[in-house]
């Protein structure tokens, strides 16, 4: 089947309009995106079955065929962010279209950083895992069996980069404290643009591999989930500015020079730019299950935003300082690496980290609280049967206004936080991008691992 991009635009403008926009406040309530670790099993058959409908159709032929044509104009350039925005809202309301309940899912990557394989994502009655050896066809999930028109007639293909120095399937992804840091320490578009696209990006296409690492990335449906979930950390640094600089827009590496506006037109799509900086506006009537939109400035109907704040880390857990960043991080490396916990020292936690815990957060709670509450003596730490040197609370305590830290704690290796891996060159040559970008990327994420694990943290969310 070959296809022309002015056939794919003629198509889109019969079920979306993409031809113009007036860009004012969505007039219905936002439809929610969720996380798909929570979707039941009758949520996804419903899934499914618009999934394959929109499949027989061809759309997802003509939408991997606009990112395969424009891949080198969307990526490490300005347009990521915004292009990926409403390309993936395209989709979605492609998909509204067939059924008016559907609406897009998103994948929190970082939530299964430690081992990605054991994701629900690659279950087999999900989206299916590792591509068969050979010619890495996947062979259960929502797509075995189905034929992809781009870049030919083919199956859709996984080869997971697997962890040689850990044995696992799949290497290791960013987690949340990194992703956390990353939105923490972003002061404008290009740090935000960088940080999402050289880490949490790259890590998930580059691991999964197959068509995952190719321009026609599109094919499998985990591209559209995994930006989803981009777009959603994007909202939340849009959240933290809080309409400060929000409309900031720079050129990055891949511009190659050339100045950029935030009215220029979205390639493609004939609107411009800025259009798709606000959620809650024009074709972007979404929100997610933990991240609403912040609405302009000088909104008469402007409603408070109810951003999770993280109500699943337990009065347990928050009473664990190993558990805590704000209990167990001196002032200086709370401050280099999580700035808006410094802001507000009455919080132990932050918005920009998951709104779910990790199933054996609790039992580890249990392991650490056990010697505090029986040993006798407030200013020491106590070996437990299973490893840990646990801190007493009472150790953190205030002198003079200054909080008193306690020293690092032992750790199982088991519970250390992950070292990040690097991006192999292979991939990065094929995507065009740039090694010491990835390099800088590399060496933040090592010293935030390395600066977690120095003072004995413990994630609640891995």
């Amino acid at each position: 089947m070959k296809i022309s991009l002015s056939v794919v635009v003629s198509a889109l403008t019969l079920i979306g309009g993409v031809t113009s926009q007036s860009n004012s406040r969505c007039s219905t309530d936002l439809y929610e995106r969720r996380n798909i670790r929570n979707y039941s099993g009758s949520d996804f058959a419903a899934f499914r079955s618009t999934y394959l409908k929109v499949h027989k159709l061809g759309w997802f032929g003509w939408f991997t065929y606009i990112h395969k044509t424009l891949y080198d104009a969307l990526h490490e350039t300005a347009e990521f962010l915004p292009w990926h925005r409403r390309y993936i809202t395209e989709v979605e309301l492609t998909m509204r279209y067939y059924d008016k309940s559907f609406t897009l899912p998103y994948f929190d990557s970082n939530s299964d950083c430690k081992d990605p394989a054991s994701s629900v994502i690659f279950r087999s009655d999900f989206f299916g895992g590792n591509g068969r050896d050979g010619d890495r066809c996947i062979t259960n999930g929502l797509a075995a069996g189905l034929q992809f028109e781009v870049p030919n007639t083919k199956c859709l293909q996984r080869d997971f980069t697997r962890d040689e120095k850990f044995n696992l399937p799949i290497e290791r992804w960013q987690c949340p404290e990194e992703m956390s840091t990353s939105i923490d320490n972003s002061r404008n578009f290009f740090d935000i643009s960088f940080v999402l696209e050289y880490g949490v990006h790259a890590k998930v296409h580059n691991n999964i591999g197959g068509d995952m690492i190719n321009p026609h990335s599109p094919n499998d449906f985990i591209f559209f989930m995994h930006h989803a979930n981009i777009d959603r950390l994007w909202l939340k640094y849009q959240n933290k500015q809080n309409n400060n600089n929000k409309y900031d827009y720079t050129s990055r590496d891949g511009d190659k020079g050339r100045r950029v506006s935030i009215n220029d037109d979205l390639s493609l799509f004939s609107e411009p730019i800025i259009n798709n900086f606000d959620v809650g506006y024009g074709f972007n009537c979404y929100k997610y299950d933990d991240t609403y939109p912040v609405f302009r400035r000088g909104d008469s109907n402007m409603k408070k935003r109810q951003d999770s704040t993280n109500s699943a880390l337990t009065d347990k857990i928050k009473s664990v300082p190993q558990m805590n960043l704000a209990s167990i991080l001196d002032a200086d490396t709370l401050a280099e690496f999580f700035p808006s916990l410094v802001k507000d020292s009455t919080e132990v936690t932050t918005n920009l980290l998951p709104s779910t815990i990790s199933p054996t957060a609790d039992s580890v709670a249990d392991t650490l609280l056990q010697p505090m509450l029986q040993a006798p003596s407030p200013n020491s730490n106590t070996t437990t049967s299973d490893g840990f040197q646990a801190i007493r609370p009472q150790t953190i305590s205030a002198k003079n206004g200054t909080a008193i830290r306690p020293k690092a704690a032992s750790v199982p290796d088991d519970l250390k936080y992950p070292l990040p891996n690097r991006i192999p060159e292979s991939y990065i040559v094929m995507m065009h991008m740039s090694k010491e970008n990835f390099e800088i990327q590399y060496q933040r994420e090592l010293k935030l691992a390395n600066a977690l694990n120095a003072a004995g943290y413990i994630s609640p969310y891995i």
